[in-house]
């Protein structure tokens, strides 16, 4: 998991509603010095899981933040898309629930 928060409150967080568990790493961009949509956001986080840009599915609920951004990084990006935005994903695919993901 990637995130754009503080490192501490967001294991906190993870642990407090039961989901840590279901991620290998929680990386707060607090803990790299960048933020996404910085592409080195997310290939310091790939860096640490030893992950490939090209090999990597990155699902986020912000369509410029998280989508573009990985997409920009090289990586696939996905747009969860819970509220029904009609915002133009051009071309991202966008799901509307995780459920939706094999």
């Amino acid at each position: 998991m990637l995130t754009n928060g503080d490192q501490d409150h967001q294991d906190d967080k993870m642990r407090r509603t039961g989901l840590r568990h279901l991620v290998e790493q929680v990386i707060a961009t607090s803990s790299l010095g960048v933020a996404k949509p910085d592409a080195e956001a997310f290939h310091a986080a790939l860096s640490r899981l030893g992950a490939l840009p090209a090999a990597t599915v990155y699902v986020g609920d912000n369509l410029d933040v998280d989508a573009r951004g990985a997409v920009s990084a090289g990586l696939r990006g996905v747009w969860l898309n819970r509220t029904g935005s009609d915002a133009d994903p051009g071309g991202i695919p966008t799901i509307t629930t995780l459920a939706s993901l094999p």
